[in-house]
């Protein structure tokens, strides 16, 4: 099992697409595919950081997003710096075509992501 630092966080993030550091528990239960309850457990053993604000006799909370990839990264059953390895792998069984497009939707994602930064 990987063991949660800043590389396993950079792997991980791709598995929390929100872009804000404090999460609702919705949305991580959607990150870590489990029911609600399992969540606030979670945020009650320590193993989530949740900020608590009482609001109209409920307890609501925001979890960091930090915490949710790390969740991820110390539950994962694979090294996540694998893939990428994978994924060029397959570069060399393209053909010219299919090269050109992988180039051009790569081009397009990082012009996306450099508006958003």
């Amino acid at each position: 099992m990987p063991k949660p630092d800043n590389t396993a966080q950079m792997d991980f993030d791709w598995l929390v697409p929100y872009g804000k550091l404090l999460l609702r528990p919705d949305e991580v239960q959607k990150c870590l595919g489990r029911e609600r309850q399992h969540i606030y457990d979670l945020i009650g053993e320590g193993k989530l950081e949740a900020h608590g604000v009482t609001d109209r006799d409920k307890q609501r909370y925001t979890i960091t997003r930090r915490s949710v990839v790390l969740r991820l990264a110390e539950t994962a059953l694979y090294d996540p710096s694998v893939y990428m390895t994978r994924v060029e792998a397959l570069v060399d069984d393209l053909d010219a075509a299919q090269l050109l497009r992988l180039i051009q939707r790569a081009t397009e994602a990082r012009s996306r992501k450099a508006l958003k930064s």
